[in-house]
């Protein structure tokens, strides 16, 4: 939703398409072969990238390549990096970025945007929230309380407010009932964490200990968190989060040296260090991971 507030500050006359990572390439398919691309000035693909067909449709397109820009941080896409209008990245100097921020840095250094105190408290905010730096800064409760305010509001509603907020102030701040929201949202995701991890499986999977929840999507995070704030209640080094509401698996660290992506890329998904993801629509090897899930050998 990041991405979206700034091109709309940037300019306001703008198309977006929010998708899940499973839905960019159809997506893109769709607006290529309708030949809807070549009417706009710029196309920014962010937080989400394409694969190596629609990668070349666009690299083989003179005038589309020139319009276009791909902007994500996910590791699994640094391969495509050889294609001059993509830009992946993990780190900038030493820190940790996400899409908002890097697109947040393309839009200041192309003069499409003007720095605020507010944007740029936005953007580092989300920054925080994206890459999982939020739960080490506990006098910062900001990158949280925007994700609960997200999963309150909605999308369309979340971009509407935040763009004006952001549009008309020179600081960045939180309404008194946007304030009430967080405080009944958190009471809220205490009582859920608790519900989830009722049914809280562990068993050993890769050479780690995996602690398996059924849950809701927009719990993901919340529950990540909780583990790893509290490590001696399960002694686990990942979660497996299963969104019986999305269709999804969210794979999180809890151990901070242990990588799932690679868990997830052997199920077809795709990630981060700490933070990747699986489609359960998508995976040919989701069979594989459930039997491991669903095997007789689960602990409680």
């Amino acid at each position: 939703m990041g991405c979206v507030i700034l091109l709309k500050l940037a300019n306001r006359n703008i198309d977006f398409v929010l998708c899940e990572n499973n839905e960019t390439d159809i997506k893109f398919k769709e607006f290529y072969d309708n030949n809807k691309l070549l009417s706009y000035e710029r196309i920014f693909i962010t937080d989400l990238h394409l694969n190596k067909d629609n990668l070349e449709l666009i690299n083989n397109n003179l005038k589309l390549k020139e319009k276009t820009i791909i902007i994500d941080h996910n590791e699994s896409a640094l391969k495509y990096n050889s294609y001059e209008f993509v830009n992946i990245v993990i780190e900038e100097k030493g820190i940790k970025v996400c899409a908002t921020s890097l697109l947040y840095n393309y839009l200041l250094n192309n003069n499409m945007l003007k720095s605020s105190v507010a944007i740029n408290t936005f953007c580092e905010a989300v920054r925080k929230y994206d890459t999982g730096q939020w739960r080490c800064d506990k006098d910062n409760e900001l990158p949280r309380d925007l994700s609960l305010l997200f999963e309150y509001f909605g999308k369309n509603q979340f971009i509407h407010n935040m763009y004006y907020k952001l549009k008309c102030s020179k600081k960045f701040y939180l309404s008194r009932k946007e304030r009430y929201i967080i405080s009944v949202k958190k009471n809220t995701v205490k009582e859920k964490i608790e519900l989830y991890l009722k049914n809280f499986i562990i068993k050993d999977m890769f050479g780690y200990k995996a602690g398996i929840a059924f849950i809701s999507y927009e719990y993901r995070n919340e529950i990540a968190q909780f583990l790893r704030a509290n490590t001696n209640l399960y002694h686990i080094d990942f979660v497996i989060l299963i969104a019986t509401n999305h269709n999804s698996v969210s794979l999180r660290n809890v151990n901070p040296n242990v990588n799932v992506r690679p868990i997830a890329e052997r199920f077809g998904g795709n990630g981060h260090f700490g933070a990747a993801g699986i489609n359960l629509s998508n995976s040919e090897s989701m069979d594989e991971l459930l039997k491991i899930i669903l095997s007789d050998d689960n602990k409680k």
